[in-house]
């Protein structure tokens, strides 16, 4: 099937899937849908394939290509100019191998890509939540790659290559 649910409702949306999970499951029928919508494919696939050009550039189970390019965001808000080099010295002291995103264009805001196997997520966030508390920064984020992310990865190769 090809973009199965392209202009549908939500309530025939949400029908479709649960039909083709039922196919799937209780039929044991194999089912392969052609869809851009990494939500999705997050509700029904058992494995991804990823197509770029024409080439299948990788297959395997939705958490097998998160691993791949598994890492995480932490996005602080809210930022003043004189205290751009303390947060980016305060997370390098956490985190050393922190490192400053320099695709994210944000106005008062910084955005660092850590990898998951040093990643301390306690004492950062209680660092952070410490200086919103203080009024150093507005708000802050940490979050993991998401599919969706993890299929621009790989459509920015064909983007690329055109």
């Amino acid at each position: 099937m090809d973009e199965a649910t392209t202009g549908v409702d939500p309530i025939a949306r949400n029908q479709i899937w649960e039909l083709l999970k039922t196919l799937s499951e209780k039929k044991k029928t194999t089912v392969l849908i052609s869809t851009h919508y990494m939500e999705d494919a997050e509700l029904v696939a058992d494995k991804l394939g990823i197509l770029i050009n024409g080439t299948l550039e990788s297959v395997g189970s939705i958490s097998e290509l998160r691993k791949r390019y598994e890492e995480y965001s932490v996005i602080i808000k809210g930022i003043e100019d004189d205290s751009v080099d303390y947060l980016k010295d305060m997370i390098k002291n956490i985190i050393p191998k922190a490192q400053v995103d320099p695709t994210a264009n944000q106005s008062k805001a910084l955005t660092f890509k850590v990898p998951p196997k040093i990643m301390k997520f306690s004492q950062l966030s209680q660092e952070l939540e410490s200086l919103r508390s203080e009024k150093v920064i507005e708000d802050f984020s940490i979050s993991i790659t998401t599919l969706e992310q993890v299929f621009l990865r790989y459509a920015k190769k064909q983007i690329r290559s055109i």
